[in-house]
């Protein structure tokens, strides 16, 4: 056997204690860093509980500490939902002349996601630039959005009155008109939010659409103050479909988990309460009442209809004493 495996043969019999010491110390630290749950043993490391908090350790140092992780969430939450409500800083300025933009309009044609009052013809398909009007979207962000899709004041100003003439459609249910307008004055208020848009016509804008959905009430003022019994008597079948109107506004527009109290629209509607519950059962609404007695009208019921007949009839308060005056 030559020099060189004499040597090999007696290292394999006496290895060096600090070649030893190396090469176990090598294969624990390769075999302790495969698995992450055992500890090594060249440090005190001790791993924490993973049974507690899931993936957010507990700071024992610092109570009130706060991970970065969750104070970006919670700052991104914010901010959708600022933009939610349309009241975000904008920093955008619309160029759309559209009611809807064109990439939307695209989209959803392709996803025949249209209303019935966006359809060219009746084709669920297709739609056009006067028919099509941009939906709200209820979580978005400024930096995601180009001045292509946002429209300015004067394309809004349009589009609203566009949307409030809708009012004066009958070939559909108020309903399906009302949810319509809704969802389409959300996303003119969003476009005004982005563009930090708050002057005159902004607040003109909104008084509009107030009063066109809230125009009844000046309507019946109108009558008490001003008309006679007896003309009263001539437009009573008009003044009670303008409170079936109203009725069905208030039906469809309020919250269902809060009943409307009738005490409260009787005097809207200038009645009775006892007519005034009356008048709800005629317009096929149920009503109830709660611990106290006070009588309720539950909200966002399907069964609202106009009586087939005339409704009965139904006197409008600042109008007895003429009433009793000529049956006098």
């Amino acid at each position: 056997m030559d020099e060189s495996g004499r040597r090999r043969q007696q290292w394999r019999n006496h290895p060096s204690s600090s070649s030893s010491s190396t090469g176990h110390t090598r294969f624990r630290s390769q075999q302790y860093s495969s698995n992450p749950t055992k500890t090594t043993r060249s440090s005190n490391f001790v791993p924490r509980s993973t049974t507690t908090t899931g993936t957010t350790p507990h700071n024992t140092r610092n109570p009130g500490y706060v991970p970065k992780w969750k104070s970006v969430s919670n700052a991104n939450n914010q901010q959708e939902g600022e933009t939610e409500a349309g009241e975000e800083v904008g920093s955008i300025v619309g160029t759309c002349p559209f009611m809807c933009p064109e990439g939307e309009r695209a989209q959803r044609e392709r996803l025949r996601d249209l209303a019935i009052f966006e359809r060219l013809n009746g084709d669920p398909r297709k739609t056009s630039a006067a028919l099509a009007v941009k939906k709200f979207c209820r979580t978005i962000s400024l930096k995601y959005v180009q001045a292509s899709d946002v429209r300015p004041l004067s394309v809004l100003e349009d589009t609203l009155n566009y949307l409030l003439n809708l009012l004066d459609w009958s070939e559909h249910p108020f309903e399906v008109v009302h949810d319509f307008i809704f969802d389409r004055t959300r996303s003119i208020r969003q476009d005004l939010g982005m563009q930090n848009i708050v002057n005159d016509r902004a607040i003109c804008m909104y008084e509009k659409r107030f009063y066109r959905m809230g125009n009844y009430r000046s309507f019946l003022c109108t009558v008490s103050a001003e008309a006679s019994y007896l003309q009263y008597c001539i437009i009573e079948p008009y003044v009670n479909e303008v409170r079936a109107l109203a009725v069905s506004y208030i039906n469809n527009c309020c919250y269902k988990l809060h009943p409307y109290p009738l005490e409260h629209l009787s005097k809207l509607l200038m009645m009775k309460e006892s007519d005034m519950e009356s008048f709800c059962h005629a317009c096929g609404l149920k009503t109830l009442s709660d611990d106290g007695g006070n009588k309720l009208l539950p909200t966002k019921q399907t069964t609202f209809c106009n009586p087939k007949g005339s409704f009965q009839s139904c006197s409008i308060l600042g109008l007895e004493q003429y009433q009793r005056q000529t049956a006098a």
